[in-house]
């Protein structure tokens, strides 16, 4: 995919601004919170297949037998670990970016991705299935309403 996908921390006024639109949503939990550039990094060591360059500002994560990234990712201090982004952006396969996104939910609770295309978010926790999620995601790309699919399916 070409374009840049935010990942927000899901909070109480994002919940209440998908129920304004009429889109049902999770609980929010209560220990949820910004990845910083470790957490990050951590996320990404869990995956062997994946080769991680940085050349700043973007970290570039490739298979290891691909000429092509799998992530690129921008608006960290790649140098300072304890760094909070500016900005969490990133980019390439919609589903190494659910894996790892879901992997970061692991220390940062509920995260959600959010396309800038203007196409529908998803809300990401531990407890979602990790192919469901990003099947309906990519399968919601092609609908005319990618919210409703989205929303309708993932959390009704």
């Amino acid at each position: 995919m070409g374009n840049w996908h935010f990942v927000i921390t899901y909070t109480l006024d994002y919940k209440q601004w998908l129920a304004a639109q009429g889109y049902p949503s999770p609980s929010v939990q209560n220990d949820n919170r910004e990845p910083t550039t470790g957490d990050v990094l951590r996320a990404l060591a869990a995956y062997p297949s994946l080769t991680v360059k940085i050349q700043s500002p973007y970290l570039e994560a490739s298979e290891h037998d691909s000429p092509y990234y799998a992530l690129l990712i921008e608006g960290f201090d790649w140098g300072n670990e304890s760094a909070l982004p500016r900005y969490f952006a990133m980019r390439g396969d919609p589903r190494w970016e659910v894996k790892l996104t879901r992997n970061l939910c692991e220390q940062c609770g509920q995260l959600v991705i959010v396309p800038d295309s203007g196409e529908s978010s998803v809300i990401l926790d531990t407890q979602i299935n990790l192919e469901h999620v990003a099947d309906v995601w990519l399968k919601a790309l092609q609908e005319q309403d990618t919210w409703e699919s989205v929303y309708g399916q993932l959390y009704s």
